[in-house]
């Protein structure tokens, strides 16, 4: 049963196959474990052996969907491609979070199926507080398909963070991989959410998290001021030296001027609510976390939910 209040970035998630992006979201995943220490209960590795995987052997089963995966000899075939490819390949991974200082259990998970499902399905079934997926990754394909994977995971009751990991994200051994956050902010609890995952990835990271900007976007009213000054104040809380802090304010079009701060700014990473104050500009129904994810491909975009939604 999913857990009713996940702390952030504690429990992670991390689909992978063998793409280069993939090998990327890795590398992140252990440049931010291995600063977040003992705040980190476990790590799971998950491949899902989709559609290609089966169609590549259907000439040599039944084909009636009701018994393909019941076939003796799809089974042998896919337990020998797990124990060939996907296993050490696995194992590979697991090693470079390691080598990147990943102290933490590191766990390893085959699932068959649809990859979108089965990747929300872990996710909720499995209580993350945090889903990491490399931009262009899991088969190299199209980011449409980015956008089911991220709204299979958004529409679900129970909601992870989830983190695209951008191309241009600094990845060293024992850095800071985003030394530049933007946090946008519009009141929402999501966005408060968005918040409080920045002033823990800072207070981790130190001085390697050289700034943080927060940006409110304005639509007509006079609560951008208040705003911006709580998210400051909740970051000094946490330890963030006020010098390293910094306001925002933009008017327009909300995703087209969260875009064009974060090119202005030269940010590596974009925390954002999942829903804005309407509560219909869910991502990917036309929302502003949707058009900001397809709008950038340097930065890595998280894109975070309020915590009172788990469950």
């Amino acid at each position: 049963m999913t857990p009713t209040t996940v702390s952030p970035l504690t429990r992670f998630l991390l689909p992978v196959d063998e793409s280069e992006a993939a090998g990327r979201a890795v590398t992140f995943a252990g440049c931010l474990l291995s600063a977040l220490e003992d705040r980190v209960t476990g790590l799971t590795l998950l491949h899902v052996l989709d559609g290609h995987f089966l169609s590549q052997h259907m000439a040599n089963i039944d084909t009636r969907a009701e018994r393909v995966l019941e076939s003796d000899l799809f089974q042998r075939l896919r337990d020998q491609h797990v124990d060939e490819k996907i296993r050490p390949m696995l194992a590979a991974y697991e090693a470079e979070l390691r080598r990147l200082g990943v102290t933490a259990p590191v766990d390893t998970l085959v699932e068959d199926g649809d990859v979108a499902d089965r990747i929300a399905a872990v996710a909720e079934e499995g209580g993350f507080s945090t889903v990491m997926l490399g931009r262009r990754g899991l088969s190299q394909l199209s980011e449409t398909f980015l956008g089911s994977v991220t709204s299979s995971l958004l529409h679900k009751a129970y909601h992870p963070a989830t983190y695209v990991v951008g191309s241009d994200t600094v990845l060293e051994a024992g850095g800071c991989p985003f030394p530049h956050v933007l946090v946008a902010l519009d009141g929402s609890p999501h966005s408060e959410a968005a918040l409080e995952e920045a002033a823990v990835l800072a207070g981790c990271f130190g001085e390697g998290l050289a700034r943080v900007t927060l940006l409110y976007v304005e639509d007509g009213d006079a609560e951008g001021e208040a705003l911006l000054a709580g998210g400051r104040a909740r970051l000094e809380a946490a330890g963030v030296p006020g010098g390293r802090i910094a306001s925002l304010t933009r008017e327009g079009d909300v995703a087209e001027a969260i875009i064009q701060a974060a090119a202005d700014l030269g940010a590596s990473l974009i925390l954002m609510g999942r829903k804005g104050r309407s509560s219909v500009a869910d991502l990917f129904t036309g929302g502003v976390s949707s058009a900001v994810l397809h709008g950038v491909a340097g930065p890595t975009v998280a894109v975070v939910c309020g915590r009172q939604e788990a469950g």
